[in-house]
């Protein structure tokens, strides 16, 4: 409004405009969509258009619709790509000789433990091995455990499984067939990392039995 009444137009002029905009259904301002405009006028009529379109591209191309879909299952299941390690830095340094850069210049095999002595605290030691760690945990390696998870827990109750595995099917399956964002499919991949813990307590199990056998013989 304070803008309209600068140009010399009424308060609302912009608005009325824009309504006019939508009810003659033109585009030719740059106007972004909201959740409501997606709805309003002929939404339901745009929507059903876009759909017909889409599925008239999957039948012209078919075989170029499966590498995109597969494409976009491993966007949506790239653990690698997620991968955040903890930083590295204590805090943020105002100068470059306070980076851990620097020290690590100076002193290629101790200079992260001086800068840690000098400008960090008692925890930030764990900072390196705690990111070592976390790189570890890629997608091939979870994904591995994932597998072999749900192998065992086929064996030993296949409905609950089956239970578990459907909203990782289900999330996965749909949002491959749009463009949809890892956050997108966040609840699949809690089923995922039970069958990964379950890989890794049976694993775990295993050894220890096998160690004490070895210590009883």
């Amino acid at each position: 409004t304070e803008e309209a009444t600068a140009r010399g137009l009424e308060p609302d002029a912009y608005f009325v405009a824009y309504d006019r905009l939508q009810a003659r259904h033109e585009r030719k301002l740059e106007t972004k969509h909201t959740v409501l405009s997606v709805f309003t006028i002929d939404g339901i009529e745009r929507d059903r258009a876009r759909l017909a379109r889409a599925v008239e591209l999957i039948r012209q191309h078919p075989a170029y619709f499966v590498t995109i879909y597969w494409a976009r299952v491993a966007r949506l299941l790239g653990y690698t790509q997620q991968n955040r390690p903890v930083p590295l830095e204590a805090g943020q340094a105002e100068r470059l000789h306070e980076t851990p850069e620097f020290y690590t210049a100076l002193d290629p095999s101790a200079g992260l433990w001086r800068y840690y002595a000098d400008r960090g605290r008692l925890y930030d030691f764990l900072r390196p091995p705690l990111a070592a760690l976390q790189r570890l945990f890629v997608t091939p390696l979870l994904l591995v455990a994932g597998a072999a998870g749900l192998a065992l827990a086929l064996k030993r109750n296949w409905r609950k499984a089956l239970f578990l595995v459907a909203p990782a099917l289900y999330y996965v399956g749909l949002q491959s067939l749009m463009w949809a964002e890892f956050r997108h499919t966040l609840p699949a991949h809690v089923a995922v990392f039970l069958f990964v813990a379950l890989a890794v307590v049976t694993a775990t199990d295993a050894m220890l039995r096998l160690a004490a056998r070895r210590r009883l013989a």
